[in-house]
């Protein structure tokens, strides 16, 4: 069971509003948490949680610090801690405590309860309480065909994979804003900046996603030692970066500022902290893979790592290989998949399936049948919104996965959770439709929240996966 630490970080980040948001978090996870401040009984004024006896304080003395309080608090323990105020102490905190015990495996997740209150309310919703009758209908055929014990054996069948990660590392950064009105002399809306939370993105989102699955990623990246450290503080140590290249500042970060009452996106800005040296980048990415015989999942964002010389590496390969070539605003219509003839796994979106083909999706059972024949690939997985995931495959043809997500938060990741999972089991020979059932779950987990804030666990996916064959637990 996860530990929540209530922890105020700021007394003057108090008030009513902010108690509030800490209490809906709490409850959320947990009918009791531990407290931990600097300020005093009558300032917090404890009845306003109403959670009086659920919540003890954790410091028998008020004259201990913060940190001191802290320090009573194993980091090997599941602990969700909540700040009501700024996270940065609390995570310079970590830092330097791991810098003092370095063989420790860190288990706590900092989350601020402002930014988190409305993403982890809606990851608590159940799965199983929003089945249409044609996904129902679609999961007693899985079951009548594989029978229950050996689709929910599947997510145990990856503890100790080891997959190589290619493709660019980016840093999410979120603002939380809340709109003031429109600006007197020009049609714009002004917001007020409230908080900010930089999430791991990129393939060090999918990596995070693969350890949570029992998987041990090694990474083909370039990333930065601010990273490396920001990856040990979530407690992802066990990502190997021996063959990524060391670069001297962070490649990209993107970033988007949120409205706070409605989870809507208001603006995004990409921000090369490092121009990105492809030259290098290319060279090093390439001579790491040529001893790389292991399975291997490339995803190209688009963004300069991925050149011509990693390209052949990766196109030479004989081990089993899974593709995706994103879209998005920095490279749209210049990323092509068809870089990647050949490759074992593929997969696209919808729209993604369009620019490549450049044709409108009529028929889009279709174009994936036809592009697929010209990729040459052995299978081809395209996600397609609330119409689920559309895999064809070159021996079975083509298979419709129901979608179930009981609502959206934010669609961000949720493709690369997909892409990990399913390639992960079809890399451990786990048939493609009880593949695709844990893709569309992972991809459901992830729409609950807000970005990349939440990885994949293998326990997840499971208790998930009960729920919608109806199967109890043992």
């Amino acid at each position: 069971m996860t530990l929540v630490a209530l922890v105020i970080t700021e007394a003057s980040a108090l008030s009513q509003e902010s108690l509030d948001q800490a209490t809906a978090l709490v409850r959320a996870v947990s009918d009791s948490c531990v407290l931990i401040s600097e300020a005093s009984d009558s300032l917090l004024d404890l009845a306003s949680f109403g959670l009086e006896r659920s919540i003890r304080s954790q410091a028998d003395n008020s004259s201990q610090s913060l940190f001191e309080q802290l320090d009573q608090l194993a980091l090997d323990v599941p602990t969700l801690v909540v700040c009501v105020g700024p996270t940065t102490p609390i995570t310079n905190y970590l830092i330097d405590r791991l810098g003092r015990t370095p063989n420790t495996v860190q288990q706590w997740e900092v989350v601020s309860s402002r930014f988190t209150r409305f993403a982890l309310l809606d990851a608590q919703r159940d799965l199983s309480a929003f089945v249409p009758s044609d996904t129902k209908r679609w999961i007693v055929q899985l079951l009548e065909r594989y029978g229950s014990q050996r689709v929910l054996g599947a997510p145990a069948a990856l503890r100790g994979l080891t997959i190589g990660v290619l493709g660019e590392s980016i840093i999410d950064e979120y603002v939380m804003c809340q709109a003031l009105g429109k600006v007197s002399k020009d049609p714009l809306i002004a917001f007020q900046e409230q908080t900010r939370e930089e999430q791991l993105g990129g393939v060090l989102a999918i990596a995070r996603h693969l350890l949570g699955l029992g998987v041990l990623p090694t990474m083909f990246t370039a990333v930065s030692e601010s990273d490396v450290k920001q990856i040990s503080v979530m407690g992802r140590e066990k990502i190997h970066f021996g063959n990524s290249v060391v670069c001297s500042g962070r490649p990209l970060v993107k970033c988007r500022f949120v409205d706070r009452a409605s989870s809507a996106r208001v603006f995004e800005t990409y921000r090369f902290e490092t121009e990105p040296d492809a030259a290098l980048y290319d060279v090093e990415m390439a001579k790491g893979l040529q001893n790389w015989s292991s399975a291997l999942i490339v995803v190209d964002y688009g963004h300069g790592l991925i050149g011509e010389q990693t390209l052949s590496a990766v196109n030479a390969r004989q081990g089993t290989t899974a593709v995706n070539a994103q879209s998005n605003a920095g490279n749209r219509g210049f990323n092509p998949i068809s870089r990647y003839r050949g490759a074992d796994l593929t997969f696209l979106n919808g729209g993604e399936v369009e620019v490549e083909t450049r044709r409108r999706a009529t028929d889009l059972t279709h174009l994936i049948r036809a592009l697929g024949n010209e990729l040459g690939t052995s299978e081809f997985y395209v996600t397609n919104g609330s119409a689920g995931l559309v895999v064809w495959s070159s021996d079975e043809g083509t298979l419709h996965v129901p979608a179930l997500a009981p609502s959206v938060v934010d669609r961000t990741g949720a493709g690369d959770a997909l892409l990990a999972t399913v390639a992960a089991m079809r890399f451990a020979n786990i048939p493609v439709e009880i593949a695709s059932f844990y893709g569309n779950i992972a991809g459901a987990i992830m729409c609950g929240s807000l970005g990349n804030k939440v990885s994949l666990s293998a326990v997840a996916l499971e208790r998930e996966a009960r729920k919608l064959l109806n199967v109890e637990s043992e």
